[in-house]
């Protein structure tokens, strides 16, 4: 597995900050789960020594099966809940990575429109026709705002004096 990541992180896409910090990220969370399982794997292995050594002195093989039954049930609730945990934690992940990606086209697409809208001042220093116009584009849209306001704030005055009556 870690060779795997380790391969997929030469690529050129890994070189990205915030894909090396998920990648150290989950080595790190791995190299716990990993310690998790060896304590937890020892634990139910010594649980399992003792509760046969204390079963050995039973006469019936049923007591001692039942109470295996019992701990083998206890533990797949646990698995179960473990699994459940991994999958919100696996879940968490995904949507970090989605909101990194989110917020990095974000900035990519501000530059974008800084660098449009540098040229455009550019152009319309330039060339004085051009900034008439665009003088003109945003009276137009000023104007046409202004109306709009007007308009949604009659709606209202009369929705206001009609719900009054």
């Amino acid at each position: 597995m870690n060779d795997v990541v380790g391969a997929q992180s030469s690529a050129g896409w890994a070189m990205n900050p915030a894909v090396q910090h998920t990648l150290r990220r989950h080595r790190e969370i791995l190299r716990d789960y990993g310690t998790e399982f060896r304590r937890a794997k020892d634990n139910v292995q010594q649980q399992l020594q003792r509760e046969f050594l204390l079963a050995g002195g039973m006469s019936s093989s049923s007591q001692e099966g039942s109470c295996l039954n019992n701990r083998v049930k206890g533990s797949d609730l646990y698995l179960k809940e473990n699994e459940h945990i991994n999958s919100c934690d696996r879940l968490l992940d995904e949507q970090m990575s989605i909101a990194m990606a989110t917020k990095e086209n974000l900035q990519r697409q501000s530059m974008s429109l800084r660098g449009i809208g540098k040229k455009m001042d550019t152009l319309a220093r330039k060339y004085p026709m051009i900034n008439n116009v665009m003088q003109k584009i945003q009276y137009k849209k000023r104007k046409d705002a202004i109306i709009l306001a007007s308009v949604i704030t009659c709606c209202l005055i009369f929705v206001f004096f009609y719900l009054k009556n």
